[in-house]
């Protein structure tokens, strides 16, 4: 692990291991937000694993890909503020600078403890399993379109997992 004081912003980089892990994070500890959005991508495992992250989690338009392994892992990390991923609400969904959050792989957040609420929102899509195995979001759990698909398995896993405020799970928006 290592420490950061304020955010980590990797907004538009891109990063390919497709042997291995695209970024290692693990036991990070960040005194902000990690912001991975605008035009961001990896190819490879992007793991923050046990991170403790200050703020919120943005992954807006991020584009993780590991077919057949972990594209997105934040599995025992601790996450102050909420987590992000899908489009950016406060942009035009048809707008070319407002893409997709994209996942190929795993997106793990097994017994991640996020402080504030969880949005998987229009444009959030993730081919592979989504395991929240007991997780626990400090707010809601808002779902408004996002899309899972798993042809191999279960597209999401929620056992033990832990909501204290509301679940939203509303239909996508064709």
């Amino acid at each position: 692990g290592g420490y950061i004081g304020g955010m980590l912003g990797l907004d538009g980089s891109a990063f390919n291991n497709p042997n291995g892990r695209a970024i290692n994070a693990d036991s990070l500890v960040t005194g902000g937000l990690v912001s991975l959005r605008g035009g961001f991508s990896a190819v490879g495992e992007v793991n923050f694993v046990g991170a403790i992250i200050g703020s919120a989690l943005v992954a807006y338009g991020g584009k993780f890909f590991n077919s057949g392994g972990i594209a997105l892992v934040l599995s025992y990390a601790k996450i102050t503020g909420t987590v992000y991923l899908g489009r950016n609400p406060g942009k035009n969904a048809d707008n070319a600078e407002n893409p997709p959050f994209e996942a190929t792989g795993i997106v793990g957040l097994r017994s991640a403890k996020i402080g504030d609420g969880m949005f998987l929102n229009d444009g959030f899509t993730a081919k592979g399993e989504v395991n929240l195995m007991g997780a626990t979001v400090g707010l809601d759990l808002v779902r408004a379109g996002g899309l899972f698909e798993n042809p191999n398995g279960q597209a999401l896993r929620m056992n033990r997992a832990k909501i204290k405020g509301c679940w939203y799970w509303t239909p996508r928006l064709t």
